[in-house]
């Protein structure tokens, strides 16, 4: 098939002038129309396009708008198996100028579904759910059944591309109930397909194979009936390729190869049969990744060539992202490390261009699909003995999401907004982490886990953690690389805590062990009428979890760490990580690592850079102090009945304490409403709130919440007490030099590939350059203890990291059990 080419098709036109001029005046509209469709059904594209465009003109002059609209959508319908996509869209949005003049709704259903198709082709996933869902609405309001389901499918299949597939199986469920109803074999078996992607990327391979294989059967089914008209045959052979790709990649991960292979053949010659490129490349990465494991180099090689040399003349973005990804894995394990490079750093430029119009939601989900490919390129860049680049790869493979909701902070586009497009933001280079360590005296200390991901299929499911690759940048800004072997550090098998369960190697499961092993396996609210009490060990003891934990995060780089306990350290964690109590790791001799140096942590370098850096704190100035607020009445479950949240009188005496430090007077009870509190908190200069925070999804009125995550505060008339994530991503809190989060496991929240979406990223995100939260559900009485401390020192030494590890050094004299003091953790900025 040749490749579009828009001067080509320039002089084509003009080349075939005078033979389709002298054809025109011999064939009518009618007949020209008549021809392209029979040209369509033969897979002569260009020509069909030729004869549609004639039959449009005379269309047009006859003001025939009936035969306008059928000629449009048939010339983007060619337009679209040619992977010609932004012609298709040009094509599709002059038919639904056209169609709203005239008022025919069903037509336009028809042209929105038909551009989502186009979107989402060119990796357009936020345009294309538009698209998709107007079609939806109007095929609703239409009664149009059939329409519906195929709309739901394609709505389905865009979450699953974003990773959302909670959200792509209820659409899925949809579609199913109305397929069932009209018996519409080609929509139940793309929804089995679709339904088999998501069991497969949740690692349920049975469950997928068994739906693949219905898929194959209805389509096989279908292409015997030889009453099956060309378009049909064209669909159902798709059917059939889509089913035997997705059991290939089965076969493949259960590493049948010649199987695997066999079944992608069989996709080729689908795909070469219909003429459709994309699968056709999609299917030849396959077979060169099915060689490439049975260690035949040449041969796989060979085939992810050609694989690219197809993509390219197809226009799907994201499909090209992933023939490089392919190609640039291929080219590594053939030794071949610096061409692999290339084509990674490519694939990365275009997976930035698919992430640019999507919301902030939207773009955490997608990237939580595509972290593989940083992983693999910093690996590709140490082996090539560039750690510096691997450190600028690790940075541009985290927080992306929260960098640009940051970065449109600073632009004064609000954190609520999400513009329709936006350039990509510039990652950031070493010399920038360079000058950060500089301009902040501070030692940056970035992890990245390098899993064994060579199995491993879109989805949140991992592989054995393999090694822990670590960049040390002090103030004086040389970059230090240092890697840790983790199969010989990390718990394999049966965990002595978990004697019944087998775990893999991963941090997970060591870090679920250190926190058993402090006793803090506990939520962070409660609907008890009696608030849990804290059982504490009366004298700190060596922790043998806590000393493993040190001996891999720690003392590989324990030369590297300040001498002086007052510079600061910051942690960028990576996944789990972020559960750690970097200041309760001892080392071999059970010293805290709190006991050395002051402590933070971050979600990335750039996220330091972006957060601002505020005037060091005044005795003067608005404080805003909260305390066990009358609690709201909160659903989390639409199956069980909403109740109340158990009420906090130990942080009601801890806001009273440190409202008398600041010099201010504490909200408790009915006086927190949400009302009042956000009212101040654009004002406020510090900001301390001690009652619950909410991690999980809630339910307001039968509506579940936008985010997860909120604030516990008193509600009132106008609100209903739950200062939730979305409505804290929208304040600005341009004032603010520090907030306080002192409620249960705050520090938490879904951890994925952009870091942990909770409370935490919102108020940074609202402009909070510093913020305290907890990664336990904490004791009131040594919490009150290290609080008031915590202020104490504050009011003397306007240094918030130093603030906090005087005030935990001093409860760890009072409270030597690490469950009491060690659960806070200083997020962002120093000072």
């Amino acid at each position: 098939m040749k490749r579009i080419d828009l001067g080509w098709m320039a002089m084509g036109g003009l080349a075939l002038g005078v033979a389709t001029i002298v054809q025109a005046q011999t064939l009518s509209p009618d007949q020209l129309f008549q021809q392209g469709i029979t040209q369509y059904q033969a897979r002569q594209f260009e020509a069909a396009i030729v004869s549609l465009q004639q039959a449009l003109n005379l269309y047009r002059q006859q003001q025939n708008p009936q035969g306008e609209l059928l000629s449009l959508e048939l010339i983007g319908l060619n337009y679209q198996a040619l992977g010609a996509h932004n012609l298709a869209i040009e094509a599709f949005q002059q038919e639904l100028k056209l169609a709203e003049k005239l008022g025919n709704q069903q037509i336009q259903a028809n042209i929105w579904g038909n551009l989502g198709v186009s979107y989402y082709e060119r990796g357009q996933y936020s345009l294309a759910m538009n698209a998709y869902e107007r079609s939806r609405d109007l095929r609703q309001s239409l009664g149009d059944r059939q329409g519906l389901g195929q709309i739901l499918v394609n709505l389905a299949n865009v979450q699953i591309q974003l990773g959302n597939y909670k959200a792509a199986d209820a659409l899925l469920g949809q579609a199913l109930a109305l397929a069932t109803q009209v018996n519409d074999r080609l929509n139940q078996a793309l929804l089995l397909n679709s339904r088999g992607t998501i069991a497969s990327s949740q690692g349920q391979y049975e469950d997928a194979a068994r739906l693949y294989r219905r898929s194959l059967a209805i389509g096989n089914e279908r292409l015997a009936d030889k009453s099956l008209g060309a378009v049909d045959q064209i669909r159902f052979q798709q059917v059939k390729a889509n089913a035997l790709n997705s059991l290939g990649s089965i076969a493949q991960f259960q590493k049948q190869y010649a199987q695997a292979i066999d079944s992608y053949q069989q996709v080729l010659a689908i795909a070469q049969t219909i003429k459709d490129s994309r699968l056709e490349a999609v299917a030849l990465g396959s077979i060169g990744l099915s060689y490439l494991f049975l260690n035949q180099y040449s041969q796989a090689l060979k085939y992810q060539q050609q694989s690219w040399e197809v993509v390219k003349t197809v226009g799907d973005r994201a499909t090209e992202a992933l023939a490089l990804n392919n190609w640039g894995y291929t080219l590594w394990q053939s030794g071949k490390l610096a061409e692999a490079e290339q084509k990674y750093l490519t694939a990365l430029d275009i997976l930035d261009s698919l992430r640019m119009d999507l919301t902030d939601q939207d773009k955490v989900s997608i990237f939580d699909t595509q972290v593989e490919i940083f992983s693999r390129l910093q690996q590709i860049q140490v082996a090539l003995k560039q750690p510096e680049a691997a450190l600028e790869t690790a940075e541009r493979g985290r927080a992306r999401a929260f960098v640009e909701l940051l970065s449109r902070r600073t632009r004064g586009q609000g954190a609520g907004a999400i513009p329709t497009s936006q350039l990509p933001i510039a990652p950031i280079n070493r010399a920038q982490i360079q000058q950060i360590a500089r301009e902040r005296q501070a030692t940056l200390v970035e992890y990245a886990i390098i899993t064994d991901d060579r199995f491993l299929r879109q989805g949140k499911r991992r592989g054995e953690d393999r090694e822990l690759f670590i960049w040390v940048v002090p103030p004086s800004g040389k970059v230090v690389f240092r890697r840790v072997n983790l199969t010989a550090s990390l718990p394999r098998g049966k965990t002595k805590l978990l004697p019944s369960e087998t775990k893999p190697v991963s941090f997970s499961t060591l870090i679920e062990s250190v926190r058993l092993s402090i006793g803090v396996d506990t939520r962070g609210f409660s609907f008890q009428e009696q608030p849990e009490v804290a059982t504490l060990q009366p004298a700190a003891v060596v922790n043998p979890e806590l000393q493993k934990l040190h001996q891999v995060l720690i003392a590989p780089i324990a030369d590297l760490l300040p001498e002086d306990p007052k510079q600061p350290i910051v942690f960028m964690p990576q996944r789990d990580l972020f559960l750690v109590p970097f200041a309760a790791l001892q080392d071999e001799a059970g010293k805290f690592l709190i006991e050395s140096h002051t402590i933070l942590t971050a979600p990335a370098i750039q996220i330091l850079q972006l957060t601002p850096q505020r005037p060091a704190i005044a005795r003067t100035g608005e404080m805003l102090v909260v305390g066990n607020p009358t609690m709201p009445i909160v659903q989390f479950d639409l199956n069980s009945p909403a109740k109340q949240l158990t009420s906090l009188p130990g942080a009601e005496k801890e806001a009273q304490t440190i409202a008398k430090l600041l010099n201010t007077e504490a909200l408790t009870g009915d006086r927190a409403t949400e009302a009042l509190v956000k009212q101040r908190l654009s004002q406020a200069r510090i900001i301390h709130l001690a009652t619950h925070g909410l991690l999980t999804d809630f339910y307001v009125d039968g509506a579940k919440s936008e985010i997860p995550g909120a604030i516990a505060l008193a509600p009132s008339v106008s609100e209903d007490g739950l200062l939730s994530t979305q409505e804290i991503l929208g304040l600005t809190l341009s004032q603010a030099e520090l907030v306080v989060l002192s409620a249960c496991d705050t520090g938490g929240g879904d951890t994925t590939g952009d870091g942990v979406i909770g409370l935490s990223r919102a108020l940074i995100t609202a402009g909070v350059p510093s913020v305290l939260v907890s990664l336990w559900k904490v004791p009131d009485e040594p919490t009150a203890f290290l609080m008031t401390e915590f202020y104490r020192n504050l009011l003397q030494n306007p240094d918030r990291a130093q603030a906090m590890r005087q005030a935990m050094l001093k409860t760890l004299k009072q409270y030597p059990d690490p469950k009491a003091w060690a659960a806070f953790t200083l997020m962002g900025n120093p000072q």
